[in-house]
Protein backbone atom coordinates (compact mmCIF):
# COMPACT_ATOMS: atom_id res chain seq x y z
CA UNK A 1 0.00 0.00 0.00
CA UNK A 2 2.78 2.54 0.66
CA UNK A 3 4.31 1.43 -2.59
CA UNK A 4 1.62 2.57 -4.67
CA UNK A 5 0.88 5.29 -2.57
CA UNK A 6 4.91 6.50 -4.00
CA UNK A 7 4.23 6.33 -6.99
CA UNK A 8 1.00 8.03 -6.99
CA UNK A 9 2.73 11.32 -5.12
CA UNK A 10 5.34 10.53 -7.76
CA UNK A 11 3.34 11.08 -10.26
CA UNK A 12 1.21 13.89 -9.36
CA UNK A 13 4.76 15.84 -8.97
CA UNK A 14 5.21 14.44 -12.45
CA UNK A 15 2.20 16.45 -13.83
CA UNK A 16 3.13 19.59 -11.72
CA UNK A 17 6.28 20.00 -13.87
CA UNK A 18 4.41 20.36 -16.80
CA UNK A 19 4.48 17.11 -18.40
CA UNK A 20 2.24 15.68 -20.14
CA UNK A 21 2.04 11.69 -19.72
CA UNK A 22 -0.43 9.88 -21.71
CA UNK A 23 -2.01 6.05 -21.70
CA UNK A 24 -0.44 5.07 -18.00
CA UNK A 25 -0.66 2.20 -16.81
CA UNK A 26 -1.02 0.40 -13.06
CA UNK A 27 2.00 1.97 -11.51
CA UNK A 28 2.84 -1.30 -9.43
CA UNK A 29 3.83 -2.68 -13.31
CA UNK A 30 6.82 -0.02 -13.14
CA UNK A 31 10.61 -1.45 -13.33
CA UNK A 32 12.79 0.26 -10.89
CA UNK A 33 15.49 -2.12 -11.18
CA UNK A 34 17.06 -0.36 -13.71
CA UNK A 35 16.21 3.35 -13.60
CA UNK A 36 19.22 4.71 -12.31
CA UNK A 37 21.37 3.27 -14.83
CA UNK A 38 19.33 4.69 -17.87
CA UNK A 39 21.73 7.45 -19.41
CA UNK A 40 21.76 9.36 -22.89
CA UNK A 41 24.57 10.36 -24.78
CA UNK A 42 25.31 13.46 -24.59
CA UNK A 43 24.22 15.83 -27.61
CA UNK A 44 27.12 18.75 -29.19
CA UNK A 45 26.37 21.69 -30.65
CA UNK A 46 25.12 21.52 -34.36
CA UNK A 47 23.52 23.07 -37.20
CA UNK A 48 20.15 22.81 -37.88
CA UNK A 49 18.83 20.62 -40.42
CA UNK A 50 15.56 18.76 -41.30
CA UNK A 51 16.72 15.09 -40.77
CA UNK A 52 16.12 15.89 -37.39
CA UNK A 53 18.01 14.96 -34.34
CA UNK A 54 18.70 10.98 -33.07
CA UNK A 55 19.85 10.72 -28.98
CA UNK A 56 20.86 7.31 -28.20
CA UNK A 57 19.94 5.80 -24.97
CA UNK A 58 22.99 4.52 -23.09
CA UNK A 59 23.70 2.17 -20.08
CA UNK A 60 20.70 0.64 -20.11
CA UNK A 61 21.36 -3.15 -18.26
CA UNK A 62 17.94 -4.41 -18.86
CA UNK A 63 14.43 -3.24 -20.51
CA UNK A 64 13.98 0.46 -20.42
CA UNK A 65 11.53 1.87 -17.98
CA UNK A 66 7.91 2.31 -18.85
CA UNK A 67 7.68 5.90 -17.73
CA UNK A 68 11.00 7.19 -19.43
CA UNK A 69 10.66 10.68 -20.68
CA UNK A 70 12.63 13.18 -22.45
CA UNK A 71 11.38 16.92 -22.33
CA UNK A 72 12.86 19.12 -24.92
CA UNK A 73 11.97 22.37 -24.82
CA UNK A 74 13.28 25.31 -27.40
CA UNK A 75 12.20 29.09 -27.57
CA UNK A 76 9.26 28.01 -29.50
CA UNK A 77 7.95 25.92 -27.25
CA UNK A 78 8.28 22.32 -25.32
CA UNK A 79 7.38 18.92 -25.63
CA UNK A 80 7.78 15.29 -24.23
CA UNK A 81 9.28 12.59 -26.23
CA UNK A 82 9.29 8.78 -25.71
CA UNK A 83 12.42 6.35 -26.73
CA UNK A 84 11.98 4.29 -29.55
CA UNK A 85 13.50 1.12 -30.29
CA UNK A 86 15.48 -0.05 -33.19
CA UNK A 87 18.04 -2.63 -34.16
CA UNK A 88 20.39 -0.05 -34.19
CA UNK A 89 19.77 0.63 -29.97
CA UNK A 90 17.24 2.59 -28.54
CA UNK A 91 17.05 6.15 -28.17
CA UNK A 92 15.01 9.60 -28.45
CA UNK A 93 14.26 11.50 -31.65
CA UNK A 94 14.23 14.93 -31.85
CA UNK A 95 11.43 15.55 -34.88
CA UNK A 96 12.46 18.34 -38.05
CA UNK A 97 10.19 20.56 -36.56
CA UNK A 98 12.71 21.51 -33.48
CA UNK A 99 16.04 20.68 -35.34
CA UNK A 100 15.57 23.35 -38.19
CA UNK A 101 15.06 26.19 -36.07
CA UNK A 102 18.21 27.68 -34.42
CA UNK A 103 18.67 27.85 -30.77
CA UNK A 104 19.70 26.76 -27.31
CA UNK A 105 17.67 23.38 -27.04
CA UNK A 106 17.44 22.21 -23.88
CA UNK A 107 16.00 18.57 -22.51
CA UNK A 108 15.62 16.53 -19.44
CA UNK A 109 15.83 13.21 -18.78
CA UNK A 110 13.15 11.72 -16.38
CA UNK A 111 12.33 8.13 -15.20
CA UNK A 112 9.56 7.24 -13.65
CA UNK A 113 9.13 10.76 -12.30
CA UNK A 114 13.16 11.43 -11.43
CA UNK A 115 14.83 13.82 -13.35
CA UNK A 116 18.10 11.72 -13.61
CA UNK A 117 19.47 14.09 -16.93
CA UNK A 118 19.44 18.00 -17.67
CA UNK A 119 21.50 19.37 -20.25
CA UNK A 120 21.17 21.46 -23.52
CA UNK A 121 23.02 22.27 -27.06
CA UNK A 122 23.27 24.83 -29.78
CA UNK A 123 21.37 24.49 -32.87
CA UNK A 124 23.55 26.61 -35.08
CA UNK A 125 22.13 28.71 -38.34
CA UNK A 126 22.79 27.08 -41.86
CA UNK A 127 25.12 29.67 -42.87
CA UNK A 128 26.35 27.46 -46.08
CA UNK A 129 22.71 27.14 -47.03
CA UNK A 130 21.39 30.92 -47.50
CA UNK A 131 18.00 31.77 -49.02
CA UNK A 132 16.45 34.83 -48.79
CA UNK A 133 17.71 38.55 -47.97
CA UNK A 134 14.59 40.44 -46.71
CA UNK A 135 15.61 44.37 -46.71
CA UNK A 136 13.28 47.47 -45.80
CA UNK A 137 13.91 50.71 -46.77
CA UNK A 138 12.13 53.94 -45.57
CA UNK A 139 10.38 56.32 -45.18
CA UNK A 140 10.35 55.77 -49.11
CA UNK A 141 9.81 59.65 -49.66
CA UNK A 142 12.43 62.03 -48.23
CA UNK A 143 12.96 65.64 -48.77
CA UNK A 144 16.31 67.16 -50.18
CA UNK A 145 17.63 68.26 -47.08
CA UNK A 146 20.51 68.07 -44.54
CA UNK A 147 17.86 67.57 -42.22
CA UNK A 148 16.27 64.49 -43.37
CA UNK A 149 17.30 60.81 -44.25
CA UNK A 150 16.09 57.51 -45.20
CA UNK A 151 17.34 53.87 -43.59
CA UNK A 152 17.85 50.59 -45.04
CA UNK A 153 17.45 47.49 -42.79
CA UNK A 154 18.78 44.22 -44.23
CA UNK A 155 17.62 40.85 -42.55
CA UNK A 156 19.37 37.69 -44.16
CA UNK A 157 18.32 34.03 -43.31
CA UNK A 158 19.06 30.61 -44.18
CA UNK A 159 17.27 28.10 -45.87
CA UNK A 160 15.49 27.57 -42.77
CA UNK A 161 14.10 30.91 -42.23
CA UNK A 162 16.86 31.80 -39.48
CA UNK A 163 18.53 34.49 -38.44
CA UNK A 164 22.00 34.45 -39.26
CA UNK A 165 25.15 35.01 -36.28
CA UNK A 166 26.00 37.91 -35.63
CA UNK A 167 29.31 39.60 -37.05
CA UNK A 168 28.21 37.86 -40.38
CA UNK A 169 29.85 40.06 -43.01
CA UNK A 170 26.96 41.89 -45.52
CA UNK A 171 26.98 44.84 -48.20
CA UNK A 172 24.43 47.67 -48.53
CA UNK A 173 24.59 49.32 -51.50
CA UNK A 174 22.38 52.73 -52.61
CA UNK A 175 22.43 54.43 -55.50
CA UNK A 176 21.59 58.41 -56.61
CA UNK A 177 22.17 59.35 -60.15
CA UNK A 178 26.28 58.05 -61.05
CA UNK A 179 26.88 57.76 -57.72
CA UNK A 180 26.76 54.38 -55.78
CA UNK A 181 27.71 53.78 -52.14
CA UNK A 182 29.12 50.10 -50.50
CA UNK A 183 28.99 49.58 -47.10
CA UNK A 184 30.45 46.58 -45.38
CA UNK A 185 27.91 46.05 -42.25
CA UNK A 186 28.39 42.90 -39.72
CA UNK A 187 25.15 41.34 -38.46
CA UNK A 188 23.47 41.85 -34.91
CA UNK A 189 20.94 40.92 -33.36
CA UNK A 190 19.60 39.07 -37.06
CA UNK A 191 19.91 42.13 -38.78
CA UNK A 192 22.18 45.25 -40.67
CA UNK A 193 20.98 49.04 -41.07
CA UNK A 194 22.35 51.51 -42.77
CA UNK A 195 21.00 55.32 -42.70
CA UNK A 196 20.76 56.99 -46.21
CA UNK A 197 21.19 60.92 -45.72
CA UNK A 198 18.85 62.65 -48.41
CA UNK A 199 20.97 64.40 -50.92
CA UNK A 200 20.48 67.85 -52.04
CA UNK A 201 19.27 67.25 -55.60
CA UNK A 202 15.47 65.56 -56.48
CA UNK A 203 15.56 62.13 -57.94
CA UNK A 204 15.57 58.94 -56.40
CA UNK A 205 17.75 56.69 -54.79
CA UNK A 206 17.87 52.69 -55.25
CA UNK A 207 19.25 50.35 -52.79
CA UNK A 208 20.00 46.69 -52.57
CA UNK A 209 21.86 43.62 -49.99
CA UNK A 210 23.80 41.21 -51.08
CA UNK A 211 25.28 38.54 -48.98
CA UNK A 212 28.08 35.92 -50.44
CA UNK A 213 25.45 34.43 -53.27
CA UNK A 214 22.84 36.07 -52.71
CA UNK A 215 20.92 39.77 -53.20
CA UNK A 216 18.01 41.49 -52.07
CA UNK A 217 15.54 43.06 -54.55
CA UNK A 218 15.69 46.43 -55.38
CA UNK A 219 14.15 49.47 -53.16
CA UNK A 220 13.57 52.96 -54.61
CA UNK A 221 13.40 56.59 -52.04
CA UNK A 222 12.04 58.93 -54.32
CA UNK A 223 13.62 62.10 -53.32
CA UNK A 224 11.45 65.66 -53.20
CA UNK A 225 12.62 68.93 -52.95
CA UNK A 226 12.46 71.38 -49.91
CA UNK A 227 10.26 74.03 -48.86
CA UNK A 228 9.98 76.34 -51.19
CA UNK A 229 11.70 79.60 -50.90
CA UNK A 230 9.43 83.07 -51.42
CA UNK A 231 9.26 84.18 -55.01
CA UNK A 232 7.93 87.18 -57.10
CA UNK A 233 4.73 87.26 -59.38
CA UNK A 234 4.53 89.15 -63.00
CA UNK A 235 1.30 90.97 -64.62
CA UNK A 236 0.89 90.87 -67.99
CA UNK A 237 -2.52 92.29 -70.01
CA UNK A 238 -3.13 93.99 -73.12
CA UNK A 239 -3.92 97.74 -71.85
CA UNK A 240 -4.75 99.30 -68.61
CA UNK A 241 -8.56 99.96 -69.04
CA UNK A 242 -11.48 98.20 -66.86
CA UNK A 243 -13.50 97.66 -69.87
CA UNK A 244 -14.53 94.05 -68.18
CA UNK A 245 -13.58 92.24 -71.39
CA UNK A 246 -10.08 91.66 -71.77
CA UNK A 247 -7.79 89.17 -69.35
CA UNK A 248 -4.65 89.40 -67.42
CA UNK A 249 -2.59 87.08 -66.35
CA UNK A 250 -0.55 86.36 -63.26
CA UNK A 251 2.60 84.60 -63.24
CA UNK A 252 4.82 83.49 -60.43
CA UNK A 253 8.44 83.31 -60.84
CA UNK A 254 9.99 79.54 -60.73
CA UNK A 255 9.60 78.26 -57.61
CA UNK A 256 12.90 76.67 -56.14
CA UNK A 257 13.70 75.74 -52.56
CA UNK A 258 17.01 76.28 -50.86
CA UNK A 259 19.10 74.15 -52.90
CA UNK A 260 17.88 75.36 -56.10
CA UNK A 261 15.42 71.86 -56.78
CA UNK A 262 11.99 73.36 -58.59
CA UNK A 263 9.12 72.66 -56.96
CA UNK A 264 6.72 69.33 -58.16
CA UNK A 265 4.10 70.10 -60.65
CA UNK A 266 1.02 70.48 -59.31
CA UNK A 267 1.81 72.59 -56.59
CA UNK A 268 -0.85 74.50 -55.52
CA UNK A 269 -0.95 78.43 -55.74
CA UNK A 270 -3.30 80.72 -54.16
CA UNK A 271 -3.39 84.27 -55.38
CA UNK A 272 -5.12 86.80 -52.72
CA UNK A 273 -6.49 90.06 -54.80
CA UNK A 274 -8.37 93.18 -52.93
CA UNK A 275 -9.56 96.22 -54.48
CA UNK A 276 -9.76 100.12 -53.62
CA UNK A 277 -13.66 98.94 -53.06
CA UNK A 278 -13.00 96.83 -50.04
CA UNK A 279 -13.59 93.89 -52.06
CA UNK A 280 -12.05 90.48 -51.41
CA UNK A 281 -11.69 87.45 -53.77
CA UNK A 282 -8.99 84.64 -54.52
CA UNK A 283 -8.17 82.20 -57.14
CA UNK A 284 -5.61 79.15 -57.68
CA UNK A 285 -3.30 77.63 -59.86
CA UNK A 286 -1.11 74.77 -59.89
CA UNK A 287 2.72 74.74 -61.34
CA UNK A 288 3.67 73.70 -64.24
CA UNK A 289 7.87 73.01 -64.10
CA UNK A 290 7.91 75.61 -61.44
CA UNK A 291 5.86 77.84 -62.51
CA UNK A 292 2.40 79.13 -61.72
CA UNK A 293 -0.16 80.95 -64.07
CA UNK A 294 -4.07 82.53 -63.41
CA UNK A 295 -6.29 84.87 -65.28
CA UNK A 296 -8.70 87.30 -64.41
CA UNK A 297 -11.06 89.38 -66.05
CA UNK A 298 -10.43 93.14 -66.24
CA UNK A 299 -13.00 95.32 -63.74
CA UNK A 300 -15.76 97.26 -65.53
CA UNK A 301 -15.38 99.78 -62.87
CA UNK A 302 -11.55 101.61 -62.56
CA UNK A 303 -10.01 100.05 -59.69
CA UNK A 304 -6.99 99.28 -57.56
CA UNK A 305 -5.92 95.63 -57.24
CA UNK A 306 -3.32 94.23 -54.41
CA UNK A 307 -1.97 90.97 -55.59
CA UNK A 308 0.07 88.32 -53.69
CA UNK A 309 0.54 84.83 -54.24
CA UNK A 310 1.02 82.33 -51.28
CA UNK A 311 2.14 78.85 -50.77
CA UNK A 312 -0.45 78.21 -47.89
CA UNK A 313 2.18 78.15 -45.08
CA UNK A 314 5.25 78.11 -46.96
CA UNK A 315 6.02 80.63 -49.18
CA UNK A 316 4.94 84.17 -50.23
CA UNK A 317 5.56 86.52 -53.09
CA UNK A 318 5.84 90.50 -52.67
CA UNK A 319 2.55 92.51 -53.03
CA UNK A 320 1.63 93.94 -56.85
CA UNK A 321 -0.90 97.12 -57.51
CA UNK A 322 -2.26 96.74 -60.60
CA UNK A 323 -4.57 99.86 -61.61
CA UNK A 324 -7.31 99.92 -64.64
CA UNK A 325 -8.36 103.52 -66.35
CA UNK A 326 -11.94 104.08 -66.49
CA UNK A 327 -12.81 103.56 -69.96
CA UNK A 328 -15.35 106.73 -70.39
CA UNK A 329 -15.33 110.29 -69.48
CA UNK A 330 -19.22 110.93 -69.30
CA UNK A 331 -22.45 108.98 -69.72
CA UNK A 332 -24.87 109.82 -72.42
CA UNK A 333 -28.20 109.95 -71.76
CA UNK A 334 -31.22 110.49 -73.53
CA UNK A 335 -34.54 110.87 -72.42
CA UNK A 336 -37.70 110.68 -74.91
CA UNK A 337 -41.69 110.26 -73.91
CA UNK A 338 -41.56 107.42 -71.74
CA UNK A 339 -37.73 105.89 -72.09
CA UNK A 340 -34.13 106.68 -71.20
CA UNK A 341 -31.93 105.89 -73.53
CA UNK A 342 -28.28 105.42 -72.42
CA UNK A 343 -25.74 105.74 -74.84
CA UNK A 344 -23.66 104.96 -76.94
CA UNK A 345 -20.89 103.88 -75.10
CA UNK A 346 -18.11 103.91 -76.58
CA UNK A 347 -14.55 102.58 -74.74
CA UNK A 348 -10.95 103.64 -75.11
CA UNK A 349 -10.07 103.86 -78.77
CA UNK A 350 -13.58 104.97 -79.62
CA UNK A 351 -15.10 101.66 -80.16
CA UNK A 352 -18.36 100.48 -78.92
CA UNK A 353 -18.17 98.82 -75.63
CA UNK A 354 -18.99 95.15 -75.89
CA UNK A 355 -22.40 93.28 -75.09
CA UNK A 356 -23.53 92.99 -72.18
CA UNK A 357 -22.22 95.67 -70.12
CA UNK A 358 -24.45 96.67 -66.90
CA UNK A 359 -26.52 99.49 -66.51
CA UNK A 360 -28.19 100.23 -63.76
CA UNK A 361 -31.29 103.05 -63.61
CA UNK A 362 -31.54 104.05 -59.78
CA UNK A 363 -35.07 106.02 -58.71
CA UNK A 364 -34.89 106.24 -54.82
CA UNK A 365 -35.04 102.56 -53.45
CA UNK A 366 -35.22 101.41 -56.58
CA UNK A 367 -32.58 100.01 -59.13
CA UNK A 368 -33.65 98.83 -62.38
CA UNK A 369 -30.86 96.88 -64.15
CA UNK A 370 -29.97 96.47 -68.30
CA UNK A 371 -27.10 95.12 -70.07
CA UNK A 372 -26.01 96.93 -72.94
CA UNK A 373 -26.67 95.85 -76.97
CA UNK A 374 -24.93 97.39 -79.75
CA UNK A 375 -23.41 100.26 -77.30
CA UNK A 376 -26.85 101.38 -75.86
CA UNK A 377 -28.89 100.38 -73.07
CA UNK A 378 -32.78 101.53 -72.72
CA UNK A 379 -35.36 101.43 -69.87
CA UNK A 380 -38.91 102.32 -70.10
CA UNK A 381 -40.61 104.36 -67.28
CA UNK A 382 -43.87 102.78 -66.28
CA UNK A 383 -45.99 102.84 -63.60
CA UNK A 384 -44.83 104.92 -60.23
CA UNK A 385 -42.38 106.43 -62.57
CA UNK A 386 -44.87 108.32 -64.19
CA UNK A 387 -45.00 111.60 -61.82
CA UNK A 388 -46.79 114.67 -62.12
CA UNK A 389 -43.26 116.59 -61.27
CA UNK A 390 -40.01 116.60 -62.22
CA UNK A 391 -37.77 113.78 -60.65
CA UNK A 392 -34.01 112.86 -60.26
CA UNK A 393 -32.49 109.57 -61.08
CA UNK A 394 -29.27 108.05 -61.50
CA UNK A 395 -27.59 106.14 -64.00
CA UNK A 396 -24.98 103.89 -63.19
CA UNK A 397 -22.16 102.40 -65.53
CA UNK A 398 -18.68 101.46 -65.94
CA UNK A 399 -17.90 103.26 -62.38
CA UNK A 400 -19.57 106.64 -63.73
CA UNK A 401 -22.47 108.09 -61.58
CA UNK A 402 -24.70 110.49 -63.69
CA UNK A 403 -27.67 112.10 -62.24
CA UNK A 404 -30.79 113.55 -64.44
CA UNK A 405 -33.68 114.77 -64.08
CA UNK A 406 -36.53 113.54 -65.54
CA UNK A 407 -39.14 116.81 -66.78
CA UNK A 408 -42.87 116.65 -65.80
CA UNK A 409 -44.90 114.07 -67.80
CA UNK A 410 -47.85 115.74 -68.48
CA UNK A 411 -49.42 113.08 -70.50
Amino acid sequence: MIKNVSHIVITLLFFMGGLFICGCTNTSKLSHTTSKKVTIASVKNNRVTNQGIRISLTNVEAAIPQHTFLSVSTALGATILTPKHTETGDHFYIPSEISKNAGIVNYSLIVDGELLEKDSFLLRPEVSQLATVETYAGPRSIMATTRDYSMLVSIPTDTYDNLLPDDTSIKLYSQFKNTITKSDKKLRLGFAWQRIPAPLETGRISTASTIKNIASQELAIDVFPDLAQDFSIAVSRNHTYADGNQICTFSTSQIKDQYNNIVPDGTLVTFFVNDDHERYWQFTATTVNGYAFAKALHPEIPSTWTVQATMMGIAKSQQTDITFDAILDMLPVTIEENKIMVGPLHSYMGQLVQDGVRVDLILGDVVNTALTKNGMATFELEGQAKRQKPYQIEVKTLGLIQSITVPLNEK
